[in-house]
């Protein structure tokens, strides 16, 4: 008898692996599933968040136009820049494959045109190295890679040291780290 039970406990292992492994697919299958639904939703979100802020456009004075055609010459791109009349409170880049730089008309109002300089160059920085196209991948790998901890600090990093090459590039460009500074400071002393 006790060679029978033992000869049905091992019939029975293989059918328990495969429910392990049938349950951990359909587990893996459900977080692919929902990752998707959650990058669609940043998506969504984003274009939301956009047409919003492009409903609100504040016209420009000539001297802005002046501006962004010596910061576009100096970058050697096109990069456009928006002042936008919205309750959005700092300055930032909007879009992926067409990106746009978006100035509130509040903190436009409140720097000067060389802090306002600075923060265009540091803002087009982040369109030359492309830092949305990477932020939207990293956004991705966050959502498929979930259950790992580090994720957060990793982005959190990426983010920081993008932000300082950003700054280096603005501060070359004007030769005055202190209109860059006091610009930072203005848009947090605003948000």
């Amino acid at each position: 008898i006790e060679g029978l039970t033992h000869h049905i406990a091992l019939q029975n292992i293989p059918h328990l692996f495969v429910i392990v492994f049938l349950s951990l697919k359909i587990f893996a299958f459900v977080l692919m599933v929902l990752s998707f639904i959650k990058i669609f939703y940043l998506v969504y979100s984003t274009n939301l968040f956009s047409k919003k802020l492009f409903c609100k456009i504040f016209p420009s004075p000539e001297w802005f136009a002046v501006l962004v055609n010596k910061v576009n010459k100096n970058l050697k791109t096109s990069i456009k820049f928006q002042i936008t009349d919205s309750p959005v409170r700092f300055t930032g880049v909007i879009g992926i494959l067409n990106p746009v730089v978006i100035i509130p008309k509040k903190l436009f109002l409140l720097l000067n045109e060389e802090e306002l300089e600075a923060l265009m160059y540091h803002e087009g920085g982040h369109i030359i190295n492309r830092d949305n196209t990477v932020r939207f991948i990293i956004h991705i790998c966050k959502s498929l890679l979930f259950f790992l901890s580090f994720k957060k600090k990793l982005y959190d990093n990426w983010s920081i040291e993008r932000d300082i090459i950003c700054d280096e590039l603005a501060v070359s460009y004007t030769n005055d780290p202190l209109n860059l500074a006091s610009a930072v400071m203005k848009t947090l002393k605003l948000s």
